[in-house]
């Protein structure tokens, strides 16, 4: 039996995340679905617990859900500069970070 993982983000009203199994389990166990459309995504507790079994497209009106899902589901690429200007920035108890698309 697929084991359905949880990633912890944001908790609003409206999260799916207390309903993974009964979301996820119907989709996991169908051959037949390659890629799952997240209408909804939210914080992207739905996509994160599909995305090692299926091909994930999410989407949200909010802006935050987009920035949270695109490094949720693509994850961040960073140049080794940027990398340590974070590290610095860190350090000096400030972040300021540009990330250039890759």
């Amino acid at each position: 039996m697929p084991t359905i993982d949880r990633i912890s983000t944001l908790q609003y009203m409206g999260s799916k995340s207390r309903m993974l199994e009964e979301i996820c389990m119907p989709i996991i166990d169908n051959p037949e679905i390659h890629q799952v459309v997240d209408l909804f995504a939210g914080t992207g507790s739905v996509g994160y617990a599909l995305s090692p079994y299926k091909r994930i497209i999410s989407n949200d009106i909010e802006y935050y859900s987009y920035v949270l899902n695109e490094a949720i589901l693509n994850g961040c690429l960073m140049s080794s500069l940027e990398l340590e200007n974070l590290f610095k920035s860190i350090t000096l108890g400030t972040v300021l970070v540009y990330l250039s698309p890759v």
